[in-house]
């Protein structure tokens, strides 16, 4: 039996899937990917001449061609997306992007399980009329491999100096992550780059030696040129690979539509939300959560990221982060590797 791992990037300090791959009862494990950060990545071609006299499982963040080829020869296909609770997937301008589509289509029509955090998971994602005319998948909330980590760690001290410590950061200072979400057109995404820039620029005169920020662009925007802060230091895909790190490290989050809210409440942290372009945001991409509800969206809303500096103990009072967190996590126990490395493996003794 083989599982091949397919995946857009794989993060540098988590070459084996998180853990995930290292528990499969599969006599070969191949790596595919579009970026070969790792060694002993197959081509397409090399991994289904791997598979012509076998069967086996396909884990996969993405819709692509293998999938269908992968179906014929009767593997199993599993899809492990990367962010759940917050936007409309696939979005909805979806039709104006002819590839986009083409690629949410291969994914409904030939995935078989969708690994996902909750039940309300399936009530949004793969769902679009373009491509409503497909079977759906199979969901099935086990939680993400990923996130063990965060759990564990979560209350780790010494993991959050050290790491603060590597980013040169005093180890009794409040630490703010700014994780803004990418805009799906480019010169849309553009411009909030450079709204960015500007509020990042006047958040950094507000910033004394007790208050520091990282600022996390999201991972699909690398090779921006950025000011130098002193208060702020600008932790990119390209220099920081895992977000995970900066996470454990931060003290609060401010984020706008993103999911990694959703993870970041695994870690019970305070967190607050920066929307300038909301409205843009719901016409171009959709929301599957509500801004006003506070257990969508558990924090006080900005009108300029300088605000956050004027948080107080009164401003998060009225949001409960455990009930939102139960809302968007079936499972809370930092076991995910556990249960999804058990559902493949049971997966392949059905093969």
């Amino acid at each position: 039996m083989i599982v091949i791992y397919s995946a857009y990037y794989l993060e540098e300090g988590d070459q084996y899937g998180y853990g995930l791959l290292a528990r499969l009862n599969a006599a070969s494990i191949l790596l595919h990917t579009k970026t070969g950060i790792i060694s002993k990545v197959l081509s397409r071609t090399a991994l289904i001449g791997r598979c012509l006299f076998d069967r086996g499982v396909l884990v996969t963040q993405s819709g692509h061609r293998i999938m269908s080829v992968l179906k014929k020869m009767n593997f199993k296909v599993v899809y492990l997306n990367h962010g759940w609770g917050t936007k409309r997937t696939p979005p909805h301008l979806v039709s104006k992007n002819r590839r986009e589509l083409k690629g949410y289509r291969w994914l409904r029509m030939y995935t078989d399980y969708v690994i996902c955090y909750s039940d309300f998971d399936k009530t949004y994602f793969l769902r679009h009329p373009l491509i409503d005319d497909l079977p759906m998948p199979e969901f099935v909330p086990l939680g993400h491999p990923r996130n063990d980590f965060l759990v564990k760690n979560k209350d780790n001290a010494e993991y959050k100096s050290e790491v603060r410590k590597k980013l040169g950061l005093p180890i009794d200072a409040k630490v703010i992550l700014i994780a803004p979400t990418f805009r799906d057109i480019p010169q849309y995404n553009a411009e909030i780059a450079n709204l960015y820039q500007e509020e990042l620029e006047k958040l950094q005169r507000c910033l004394d030696e007790r208050v520091y920020v990282l600022y996390r662009p999201h991972h699909y925007m690398v090779d921006l040129k950025y000011l130098k802060w002193k208060n702020i230091i600008v932790c990119d895909s390209s220099s920081f690979p895992d977000p995970r790190p900066l996470m454990l490290a931060s003290d609060m989050l401010v984020t706008d539509y993103s999911s990694i809210f959703v993870d970041y409440l695994l870690l019970e942290r305070p967190m607050a939300f920066f929307q300038p372009d909301i409205e843009k945001y719901q016409e171009v991409r959709g929301l599957v959560i509500d801004p006003d509800n506070k257990v969508h969206m558990p924090g006080p809303k900005l009108r300029s990221l300088k605000e956050m500096l004027d948080l107080s103990e009164n401003d998060f009072a009225a949001y409960d982060l455990e009930v939102s967190k139960k809302f968007f996590h079936k499972f809370t126990d930092g076991a995910a590797t556990e249960r999804v490395s058990n559902f493949i493996n049971n997966l392949l003794r059905t093969l």
